[in-house]
């Protein structure tokens, strides 16, 4: 080794250690005057009033601004403390808000811009925004965040009357702080003028442009195409900053970040986690502070790359992954998650969700071993349905009557010291007792509290190619599984506890699809009845990754109890190794964290040989084999009753 290169060395974690120390005098000096309310000050009581909103709970966490790029020094380098504040963000899951805001005009300011801010992305997450946004193209990207904002706005223009003033107040200052027009080549004028006209809007007369988002997908696309027909300039198309009420966008694999992990992002269920690092989006947008990310399992080439990305990233956020070629993949984990794959087919599915699958032989995780792709389930004939439910009324009836027992009624305790109402018999007797001179009782409150905690139960369905099988001359067993579905709605609507049904099926480990018939927020409508009645088998059981998908969704329930019920008709399989083994380890581990996460896995199954595999999957008391397919809605209807009385 030369001998200058320990000094060089030296020279530069010197050079690098007194940087970071400006960096931080920087940030001091430039805040000192300004006073500010954090975002832990505020944080619980955002999270009570998302969850008194929208019945049930979204979690906060702040954005890292510890990374540095021109963006942030720009941003820094602004008088305007509103100016300096990084983009709040969502994921699908998330709300990213910035971790102080400025307080100049005092506490209650700040506190009602957070407000505002933890509204708007609450919106995107009950909206699905962030499931449809097409983060792989920068122009569509924009589009979309400009037909989606207006949507949002208008939509909590109407929905929250009373802070229709704030929201045109900050719509004022975000249009008040747009870069200058001759910043941008022709592309990024023509979409930033749809940026102020659509922040410019007046909200009281302006409806909403779209009713969900797959119409701003679609609005985002034409318009795309326009612009590129029109403007030559649209292949050197570097964004336009993202406007701070609007936020930003990520990758739906994104979670809550840890501590030290910085451009790192995580997705727990149960013991695992699944990391998603992003990267940069070349330099492009040096004054967007917007950025696209990589999965690591990404090929070097970038006809290969795929996967979480980030719209807009709020500080502009971006770290360098080195990911491992096709080979290395190979050989560390032993899955080729793009092997049998159409790529072209990819390109146009839902975003991924990266999932950790457990390798028995090495006794490790394989990171990023099988892509998740969430969405709503196509819907069908209401004739199916209703057809169904009138030949099985008698049945119908039955399960409503037994399960409206079960129901979780308020027990009222009488001669409380604290309770929601006066006991009106206790209240007498202290007045005569006071007459008479005795001392009177003080437990003068009825209290209401209830028989059992509350419960939280999703179906998962195998709707994989298998169940194409006939059971008679009229019924296929996926029909099986949508009657037995069809009839625990009936019964958890007489339960009245929240519940939420999901199908999955998929073909390698780069598409495991995970359809959503009824979220847990959803009513058993027509919407679910039709879902239900589409479901037509295709793929494989690619089990693990659909139950870490299904463990995640429960785990964000607030509930007492939390259930997980499968219906199945064989064995994990895939086209890969998932057809061996490796399968049925990785689904035996994927319920071991569905049970360290405080949820009770339960398969019920018509697979005849199901002996030899599910006591290691579910263990001995974790499944039940119907004999005949015809059996799975009363048994799934027994082990649902009896799952809510042990509880």
């Amino acid at each position: 080794m030369p001998g200058w290169v320990g000094p060089a060395r030296r020279l530069v974690l010197k050079i690098k250690d007194r940087g970071q120390r400006a960096s931080v005098r920087l940030r001091r000096a430039m805040r000192a005057d300004d006073p500010n309310v954090s975002l832990e000050r505020v944080q619980r009581r955002l999270e009570l009033l998302l969850t008194a909103v929208y019945g049930r709970p979204i979690p906060i966490a702040p954005i890292e601004t510890n990374l540095w790029n021109r963006e942030r020094v720009r941003q820094l380098a602004k008088r305007d403390p509103r100016a300096r504040e990084p983009a709040p963000g969502v994921d699908g899951a998330t709300i990213y808000l910035p971790p102080e805001l400025g307080a100049r005009s005092g506490d209650a300011d700040a506190i009602a811009r957070y407000r505002l801010f933890a509204l708007e992305q609450a919106e995107r997450i009950v909206r699905g925004t962030a499931m449809l946004a097409p983060l792989n193209d920068p122009l569509e990207r924009d589009l979309y965040m400009v037909r989606e904002g207006a949507a949002i706005d208008a939509r909590i223009a109407a929905a929250h009357p009373g802070i229709v003033e704030a929201l045109s107040d900050e719509r004022r200052a975000v249009l008040a702080r747009r870069p200058p027009l001759e910043r941008f080549n022709e592309a990024e004028r023509d979409v930033e003028r749809l940026v102020r006209e659509a922040l410019s809007a007046e909200l009281s007369v302006s409806p909403s442009p779209s009713s969900d988002p797959s119409a701003s997908l679609a609005w985002a696309r034409d318009t795309a195409n326009r612009i590129r027909s029109a403007s030559g300039s649209a292949a050197n198309y570097r964004g336009v900053p993202p406007a701070s009420i609007w936020g930003t966008v990520r990758s739906s694999a994104t979670a809550l970040p840890q501590p030290g992990d910085a451009g790192k992002h995580f997705i727990r269920t149960g013991n695992t986690e699944a990391n998603a690092q992003e990267s940069r989006h070349g330099e492009q947008a040096q004054g967007s502070g917007s950025g696209t990310g990589r999965s690591p399992e990404a090929d070097d080439s970038a006809a290969d790359a795929r996967g979480s990305r980030e719209a807009g990233g709020a500080a502009g956020r971006a770290i360098d992954p080195s990911p491992m070629t096709t080979a290395e993949r190979g050989t560390t984990s032993g899955v080729r998650p793009y092997d049998n794959a159409d790529e072209h087919l990819l390109e146009r599915l839902p975003p991924p969700i990266w999932y950790d699958e457990w390798n028995a032989d090495r006794g490790a995780y394989v990171k990023y071993g099988a892509a998740v792709r969430a969405g709503p389930a196509q819907e069908g004939d209401d004739d199916w349905a209703r057809a169904t439910l009138h030949r099985h009324a008698s049945i119908v009836r039955e399960i409503r009557h037994r399960f409206e027992r079960l129901r979780a009624r308020r027990a009222l305790l009488r001669r409380q010291r604290a309770g929601d109402d006066l006991d009106l018999d206790a209240c007498v007797n202290a007045v005569v007792d006071r007459r008479i001179g005795h001392p009177p009782d003080d437990r003068l409150y009825v209290d209401a509290r209830p028989a059992r905690r509350g419960l939280a139960i999703a179906f998962l369905a195998d709707v994989s190619g298998s169940t194409e099988t006939r059971v008679s001359n009229e019924l296929r067993i996926v029909d099986i599984e949508k009657i037995a579905l069809l009839l625990a709605g009936e019964a958890l609507d007489a339960l009245g506890d929240s519940y939420a049904m999901y199908a999955f099926a998929g073909k390698t480990s780069a598409n495991v699809k995970v359809t959503t018939l009824k979220q847990f927020t959803d009513r058993n409508d027509e919407v679910t009845r039709r879902r239900v009645a589409a479901l037509e088998p295709a793929g494989f059981t690619r089990l693990g990754a659909a139950v870490r998908h299904a463990t995640r969704q429960l785990a964000r329930q607030a509930a007492g109890h939390r259930l997980l019920l499968l219906l199945s008709d064989g064995r994990p399989n895939d086209i890969d190794q998932y057809q061996s083994d490796y399968g049925v380890e990785d689904s035996r581990q994927a319920i071991f964290e569905a049970r360290a996460s405080g949820i009770y896995p339960f398969c019920l199954t018509v697979d005849r040989d199901a002996s030899e595999y599910l006591p290691r999957i579910f263990g001995q008391t974790g499944h039940t084999i119907v004999q005949r397919p015809e059996q799975l809605p009363t048994a799934l209807l027994g082990a649902v009753r009896s799952l809510i009385k042990r509880s």
